[in-house]
This record gives structure tokens, C-alpha cells and sequence, in this order.
């Protein structure tokens, strides 16, 4: 059986892997964006799921765990993960999956919060993140219904944040 510190480790190593994915979609995303807002968007979320992934590491490592690496993983795969809207140029599918994966990063960071394991100095934090994520998300979404994005009817509905319990 998994000890209490080794259980803290598998649940952040799950928020390492959502983000370290997420990272790689939105630079992939960001490579194939036309709109210079949405461009930016997509760099600010890599940017910050980098960040992320980088505490996420740090904090294993505190633990005396070893941060899971994943695979790295071809562009034209990471096309496919975007649901091939990316190779099609087609913003309204890059947008819809990006979407997805603010969703799988929150997700992550609300089962991680659940964790009845994790220190409650982590679950501040995780909090935080997980905030941070939401309005990132909220960002995305607000391009995506402006009249100018055009694309609204595309958009999958915005990320809600967890209601604490």
C-alpha cells in the first residue's frame, strides 16, 4: 500500500502530466494561430502551464519524489491531439480543443484538491493554480465570443471553477 507521501506524489505528478500536455497543445496551437490576439493567448497559457509544470516539479522533488517525464512526442502527433484542426488551419477546432484541455487541467487540479493526503500548504497552492488556470480559461473564452472572433457558436461552454467543499 502507498504511503500518505507516496500518494501526494502520484496526485501531483497528475497535475505534472495535464500541464506538461496542455504546454505543448497551446505552443503547437500558438504556431498555427492567424489571429495575433488568439496568438498571444495561446503563448500566455503555454507560458503558464510551463511555469506550472515547473513548480508541480519542484515540489515532487521536495517530497523526495521523482517527477514522471512523459514521452516526448512528435508535432504532428500533438496536431492529432488537437484534433487535427491545428493542420487544418481551422481556429474555430484549435480554440474548442484548447478548450478541452483547460478542462482536463482543471479537472486534474480538482481531483488533486480532494486529495485528502495533500498538506494543506500544497492545497493552497493547488488552489491558486487552479484559479490561475480558470481565468486563463476565461481569457480564451472571451476571444472566442467577442463579434469579432465570429466564432462563438464553435465555443464549448467556459470552464467553471470548483465550488470549495
Amino acid at each position: 500500500m502507498a504511503t500518505t507521501n507516496e500518494q501526494v506524489i502520484e496526485s501531483l505528478n497528475r497535475l505534472l502530466a495535464a500541464c506538461t500536455r496542455s504546454e505543448r497543445g497551446f505552443r503547437i496551437a500558438a504556431e498555427t494561430a492567424k489571429d495575433s490576439e488568439l496568438k498571444t493567448i495561446f503563448k500566455a497559457s503555454a507560458h503558464q502551464r510551463g511555469r506550472l509544470a515547473s513548480e508541480l516539479r519542484m515540489e515532487i522533488r521536495q517530497l523526495r519524489g521523482e517527477p514522471e517525464r512523459l514521452e516526448v512526442v512528435d508535432r504532428s502527433e500533438w496536431l492529432s491531439a488537437l484534433g487535427a484542426a491545428a493542420s487544418r488551419q481551422d481556429e474555430h477546432g484549435v480554440v474548442a480543443e484548447c478548450q478541452g484541455m483547460n478542462r482536463a487541467v482543471v479537472t486534474a487540479f480538482e481531483s488533486a484538491l480532494q486529495d485528502r493526503n495533500l498538506p494543506f500548504e500544497l492545497l493552497v497552492t493547488a488552489r491558486r493554480r487552479c484559479d490561475q488556470v480558470v481565468e486563463a480559461a476565461e481569457r480564451l473564452t472571451a476571444w472566442a465570443t467577442t463579434d469579432t472572433a465570429g466564432i462563438g457558436r464553435f465555443v464549448l461552454p467556459p470552464v467553471v471553477p470548483p465550488v470549495p467543499a
